[in-house]
């Protein structure tokens, strides 16, 4: 190295010198270990849970620690499957699932075990929300008015 180099980079000091270094040297210099990447494939299917019938279009998210990792929609079949590589600071043992379908309770099912390179498969049941039936008053009393109607008319 030249002399008027070795000034520069004394100079410039800190600077220069991680423009110089390689990743490697880099994370050793500063203490920090790169992190592993943990490959992860879920496969399962969603049942409606009274009738067993599977359920297609229901969306199938996995999160750990609040972060979502990866979604996917299930297909005609309620089959879904999730292939997702996670770059976290340690290796997560335990995942979080959220199923949501239009019609159906959400589902959330948390500490979900699973092993990093191998297939696990997770089924879910959903639960069909309640439905409602709102009357209309106008339209009851409508009903009630033709109803008077008739009797009158026919006399009974």
């Amino acid at each position: 190295m030249n002399r008027m180099y070795k000034t520069l980079l004394v100079g410039l000091g800190v600077l220069t010198l991680p423009l110089l270094m390689s990743m490697e040297e880099k994370a050793e210099l500063s203490g920090y270990t790169p992190r592993d990447t943990y490959e992860f494939q879920i496969s399962g299917q969603i049942f409606d849970k009274q009738s067993g019938v599977s359920i297609s279009n229901a969306n199938v998210k996995v999160e750990h620690k609040h972060v979502e990792l990866s979604s996917s929609p299930s297909d005609d079949d309620g089959k879904y499957e999730l292939k997702f590589e996670s770059t976290i600071d340690y290796k997560p043992d335990q995942l979080n699932f959220i199923v949501t379908r239009d019609g159906y309770r959400d589902k959330r099912v948390s500490n979900v075990p699973v092993v990093s390179g191998a297939p696990s498969i997770v089924n879910f049941k959903l639960e069909r929300k309640p439905v409602q039936v709102k009357r209309d008053p106008h339209a009851q009393r409508w009903e009630t008015i033709e109803y008077l109607k008739e009797v009158n008319r026919y006399g009974y």
